[in-house]
Order: C-alpha cells, then structure tokens, then sequence
C-alpha cells in the first residue's frame, strides 16, 4: 500500500461512497501553554507510517516550507492534509512531525500524539500543537542525514531508511542498520553484511591468525579473536559475549579501568571512562559515578571521604567516621552533633557556653582554674561551671587564704577580673597579659586522640623541652598556677617523669600528665597555664603557656612542640 502526501489549503468535509479518497488533515498551530518564538519562520515536516511490526519509517524526503514568516499559526493555522490512495492490503497508520525554525535554528516541534488511522472515504482533522523548546532543549534527536528520533519512534530519512549513517547509495540494505559497507560479515546467515558483493566470506582483515568465520568475531581488531588474553579495554577480547571479564570481581558492573558492564555482561561505554574506574573492586559499594553516602568510604573514587557531609567544614560528620582514615570504621565518637556550626565537633575544647562544644553529651568538668583577690593579695582557685543548655555558667572564684605556694601576680588577677565572664577566661585572660612586656607567650602543641564513646586519649610523653637564659645563671621556675586542671597535672618533669613544681637549673621540660586509668580523659587540659621565672633573684618574668590541642590519628609524636619558649 502507497500513502501519498499532499500539501495544500483546504476545506475540511466528508466524502460520500467507498470509492472517495480517504486523508487525514494535520492542523499544526501554536501551542496556548507554551507558543514557539514570533520571529519563527520556516516549518520542516517528517511523516512516517507503522508498519505490520510496529516500526515507524518515513517514506519520501522530509518537506521543508519556508511560508510562515510573520504568520500567525494561532490564528491563522498550517494544514497539512496526508491522503491514502490505494485501499488494498492491510490498513496502516500515518504520524507527523513538525520543526519549526529560526533561520537555521530549531526554535519549535510538534508531533501527533498517537498515530492517526485512516478511514475510508472520510478526511479526519487532527491537532498538532507547535510548542517552542522547554529549556531551550529540542525534544528529538536528529542525524547528519535528517533521521528524526522522538523517544522509540523513528522518522527516517528517504535517503537512508535505516538510520544507520550510510545513504541509499552504498548502502546494498537500507532497511536494516546492522548492513553496511562498513558491517563485519556475519557467516552462515546467507546474507552480504558488509555490502561487497559476497555472502558469508572468510577473512582474516586483521592479521591476528583467525578468520571471521573461524572464531574472530571482530576482524577488523587484531587484540580480537577467540582464545586471546582478555584486557581491560571495553572490548570482548576472547569472543565469549563479555565485556572485561575479570575485571569487576565485586560486582558492581564498574571495572577497574572505567569501563561500564551492561546487565548481560557486554560493555556499555564504547571506551574506559577516568570518571567510572573502580578504585575499590572488593567493595560493590564503591566505583567511579556512584552516589557518595556517609559511611567511611570514598564510595565515588574522587579521593575524598564522605565529602558533602561536613556543612561546617570542620573536618568531622555526623554520621561518625573518620574522613581521613575513610576505611568505613564507625567511630561514635567522632560524630558531630553540630554539623552547622565548625567550633562544635569532637576535636573541640569544652567551653562553659551552655553548649556541648565537644559533642560527648556531657556538661562541662566540674572545675576551672580561675584568679582572684583573698586578703589582698592575688591567689589561684577554682571555680565550678555549669553547662547545661540554659545553666548558670561559671560559679564564683573561691580562693584560700594563704594558700601557700608562689602566689601569682597581681597583674594576673587583674585581667582574670575582666574576662571572668568569658566563656574561656584563661584565653581572655593570656590575651590581655600578652601586652604587658613583662609577658611571654608559649605557645605549645598537645597530640591527643579521639576514642569512639570514651572520649579523649592523651598521647604519651607529653613533654617539651623549655628553656631559659643562654648564659649559666641561677634559675628558679614557679608554676604559679593552673598545675591542676581535672584529671591533668601541669608542671615540670624530673627523672622518672614526676611532676615538680621547681627548678634550681635554667633548662626544665615542661610537661602535661594524665592520671586517669590508661590516660584516657573526657575533655583536654584548660588552654593556659602561668608560670614564673627568677633569675639571679633579680625580677620575675611571668610566662603564658598555651596548650594547643592537635588531634592524630595514632600517637607517634615524642613529646610536645612548644615556640617562643625562650627569653
């Protein structure tokens, strides 16, 4: 059966008697939800019929008309009016496409919505709305040779049926994609695959030993034949329908040099992809494009660990792992129970803030060191906090008379007074005697580690050398306070590692000691200790020491690293 396409305007009506001609009008306007640009000036058509298998191909070139430059389709529509002249053989169906363009832009389309049968003797009117791009994206495909493809359906070129890129002319099967010059010969199939003329020859095009025929089902691929050494290339190297076999061991359809696995095991990439290696392939979990999840693994092989789940950047997720191990260990006590906000995490000091600013759902310990006036002289006491969301904060400063021991300076109390209200009054406190001359800040790094669901673990050794004076003088260092601080003692360290509170000699160590059992604590050492120096009995210099807390992965440092320890 022949359906002939006739373009005309005309006047819709209904033809009497069977032997009257059956069409289908197509009235192509502009869309009322979304109408294609005004300035639009040329329409392209493709019509197509559906055969007994349900494939669309088109039957003549498609019809360019350049006749609706400054034409209103909303008010003025195109009619394309399709007949069918011949009535024997079964009855077919007939669809349309339509391109609207802009110059040599595609600006609009349009398509039938379902294919149209015809009826004898009546002229059917159908609706084709002509939208402009959502997005400025065409909805369709279409080839070098103007193959039309809109989802499943196909409106090929007259001039290659096929769609398959090799016209009419050297194409010895137009209606069937797998034949073309450029085809490798299929053998015993009885048919000329690749167009020259011969059914079923043996080649062996690639010089690799096996013909097509005799085991090589790529001839023209000399690292393909039957029996060679699989590679991780995206190719079936060995002939047995798999695509680098051997190459995925987890499953996960990701190789390890970037090629994808289709479900039947053939390669669905035409070549390796950098962005799809499987850098992991004993975890299916993880391959090149998958989804990054929070779980301790690099599950997207982009080299970073659990990234999009750190908001506040502050190295730790809430989930719990440790990003820079990424080796999929849950760590409880890594969790960041604040990921908005990157001073809460579990590698925080603890502040008397009302917050849980190291997210061990635990208040604030139970005392500060804290400095204050007893009898008119400056002394060292303690002070409770009380940090629960919403509690008091920081108690009064409660200071023994005479307390004994060197008694601080009373420079010290004075800015202590001014920052007692300060979340963490000793950095407050170090910031105001830092510009006195008198003063001399040290600044010293402490390594610990985070245990999940115990806390924080002090590496060992925690010890520094701390110098005074080059020349050999007559030394005397006092700890004038801060040498307890909850389960750490601060000081400096004799042979033997006890902790002392003087030093007749100009060089000591200075040293932070952890007695709790296996040197396991719940929050660091407060970040400032005061320490005094004589020298020859002339003038004390009051030092600042700052403890720095350096969280590790495993405890290998020896010792402490302070600077500007000396005078």
């Amino acid at each position: 059966m022949r359906i002939a396409f006739v373009l005309a305007f005309v006047v819709l009506g209904v033809a009497s008697g069977c032997d009257e001609q059956s069409g289908i009008l197509f009235r192509i306007q502009d869309s009322e939800s979304q109408p294609p640009p005004d300035d639009m000036d040329r329409l392209q058509f493709f019509a197509a019929y559906v055969d007994g298998a349900g494939m669309t191909q088109d039957i003549r070139v498609p019809l360019t008309i350049a006749t609706v430059s400054g034409r209103d389709l909303a008010k003025d529509p195109y009619d394309l009016l399709v007949t069918e002249d011949d009535h024997a053989g079964p009855r077919r169906q007939v669809s349309v496409a339509v391109v609207g363009y802009r110059g040599d832009t595609a600006v609009a389309f349009g398509i039938v919505g379902a294919p149209q049968v015809f009826i004898d003797g009546k002229v059917l009117m159908v609706r084709v709305d002509l939208a402009g791009f959502a997005g400025g994206q065409p909805p369709y495909t279409m080839t070098q040779n103007d193959c039309l493809i809109v989802g499943d359906v196909t409106f090929a070129a007259a001039n290659d049926r096929d769609c398959d890129g090799y016209l009419v002319n050297v194409d010895c099967n137009d209606l069937d994609e797998d034949i073309h010059p450029d085809a490798g010969e299929v053998c015993a199939n009885n048919i000329d695959d690749d167009c020259d003329g011969m059914k079923d020859e043996e080649t062996d095009a690639d010089g690799d030993g096996q013909t097509n025929c005799g085991g090589d089902c790529d001839d023209g691929n000399k690292l393909v034949f039957e029996g060679a050494t699989e590679i991780c290339d995206s190719i079936d190297n060995n002939c047995d329908n798999k695509c680098d076999d051997g190459f995925d061991k987890d499953g996960d359809r990701h190789t390890t040099c970037g090629s994808k696995l289709n479900a039947d095991a053939t390669c669905s990439t035409e070549m390796p992809q950098p962005a799809l290696v499987d850098c992991n392939d004993d975890n299916n979990h993880i391959f090149g494009g998958n989804t990054e999840v929070c779980d301790g693994l690099d599950n997207d092989c982009d080299t970073k660990c659990d990234d999009g789940f750190d908001a506040d950047n502050d190295t730790y997720v809430s989930c719990g792992f440790d990003t820079a191990a990424c080796d999929g260990v849950s760590r409880p006590g890594l969790r960041d129970c604040n990921d908005g906000d990157r001073a809460i995490n579990p590698g925080a000091r603890e502040l008397c803030n009302g917050k849980d600013d190291n997210c061990d759902g635990k208040p604030y310990p139970a005392n500060e060191t804290c400095y204050g006036i007893n009898n008119g002289m400056c002394g060292q006491g303690n002070r409770t906090c009380d940090d629960a969301p919403g509690g008091a904060g920081y108690g009064m400063c409660n200071v023994e008379a005479g307390s004994g021991g060197v008694l601080p300076p009373m420079l010290v109390c004075d800015a202590y007074s001014a920052c007692a209200s300060n979340p963490e009054p000793l950095m407050c406190t170090d910031g105001r005697l830092a510009m006195n001359a008198n003063v001399r800040v040290v600044r010293c790094q402490v390594d610990y580690t985070v245990v999940a669901a115990t806390g924080a673990t002090l590496c060992p050794s925690q010890k520094d050398p701390f110098n005074g004076p080059a020349a050999a003088n007559t030394c005397m260092w006092d700890v004038v306070g801060g040498q307890m601080q909850g389960p750490y003692r601060v000081g400096y360290a004799a042979t033997g590692g006890q902790v002392l509170q003087t030093s007749a000699e100009c060089p000591t160590t200075f040293q932070v000691a952890s007695f709790t059992p296996a040197g396991t604590v719940t929050a660091l050492p407060s970040r400032r200790l005061f320490l005094s120096l004589s020298v020859d009995a002339t003038a004390s210099t009051l030092y600042s020491v700052e403890l720095i807390p350096n969280l590790v992965t495993t405890c290998t440092a020896d010792g402490m690293r302070c600077s500007g320890a000396n005078p």
